[in-house]
């Protein structure tokens, strides 16, 4: 009797291990996000991966801050996990610990979508000349940081700002280079 029951557990454990990956895309809470999921090692993907593979913890996060996020793609590591993903036309990318705690969120994008102050303050600092091209922004939880391409005639710069919580905005460095040409 008691084989018959250790074997009835085995089997019933193993059909639920394998019936959560056969159904991984369906992970959201009311089940109707479909996600990409790829495991990552040593800077190379490797295989896919299971939504189980995903740490409960970074996977509530994500859903909670980004419901309607669409082009979901997650990527695991052996430190981590990172999401890919478009959220209100936003191409962005969440990053997340072992534990599955965020850690911080990036977007790229260009001169438009920069904020009207931090573009003026990065344009008086490098130079009228010099054009914003490009716009890397980190979102923490208690400060953003931009990192902002610019370019003119001759030169290329990366200037890097913090704007803390409060507001404040510090520039934390300024790289000039020369193009090659």
């Amino acid at each position: 009797m008691k084989k018959i029951f250790f074997l009835v557990a085995v089997y019933s454990f193993s059909a639920s291990k394998i019936l959560s990956q056969i159904h991984q895309d369906k992970i959201s809470e009311n089940g109707s996000k479909n996600f990409d999921v790829v495991i990552q090692s040593n800077n190379q993907l490797s295989r896919v991966g299971f939504s189980n593979d995903i740490k409960a913890a970074a996977m509530r996060d994500f859903i909670k801050s980004f419901e309607d996020a669409t082009n979901v793609m997650w990527r695991i590591a052996d430190d981590g996990c990172s999401v890919n993903f478009n959220y209100k036309n936003e191409k962005l990318t969440s990053y997340y610990n072992k534990l599955g705690d965020h850690i911080f969120t990036t977007k790229t994008y260009t001169r438009s979508e920069l904020d009207p102050v931090i573009a003026r303050l990065v344009k008086n600092q490098a130079g009228e000349d010099f054009s914003i091209y490009l716009v890397t922004e980190t979102i923490r939880a208690n400060n953003t940081t931009y990192e902002i391409s610019l370019q003119n005639n001759s030169q290329w710069c990366i200037v890097k700002l913090i704007k803390r919580g409060r507001g404040e905005i510090e520039k934390l460095s300024e790289n000039i280079y020369l193009q090659k040409g």
